[in-house]
């Protein structure tokens, strides 16, 4: 995968039946399993999470993976799903976005004047 101590990033790698959201080599070669969740991660994820974890650890012959879900909410039964899981976390994310027009440029104006 990745020389030894580099990091890498492998986005929607594919697998039997599906496809995982990012597959991560941390600084130590191992293996983390990422799921990305638009908005809430729900309970159901966690055995979505743990199918790839497995066929990773099962396929890829690396030793036990991790795995993180990451989402802009988490809920509370994720939250104690998760506490029976040793290898599992939760992220939150949160986003800002600003934007800018572009073309076509915007005039200047004054109140009161054209």
């Amino acid at each position: 995968m990745a020389p030894r101590g580099q990091n890498a990033l492998f986005v929607e790698f594919p697998i039997a039946g599906g496809f995982i959201d990012i597959l991560a080599v941390d600084k130590d070669d191992k293996l983390v399993v990422i799921e990305l969740k638009l908005s809430k991660g729900r309970s159901k994820t966690i055995g979505q999470l743990l199918y790839y974890m497995g066929w990773v650890d099962k396929n890829l012959e690396k030793g036990q993976c991790r795995g993180m879900i990451v989402a802009n909410e988490i809920t509370d039964d994720l939250i104690t799903a998760v506490q029976r899981v040793p290898g599992v976390s939760l992220a939150r994310y949160s986003l800002n976005v600003a934007i800018e027009m572009v073309h076509p440029p915007q005039k200047a104006s004054v109140v009161g004047q054209p």
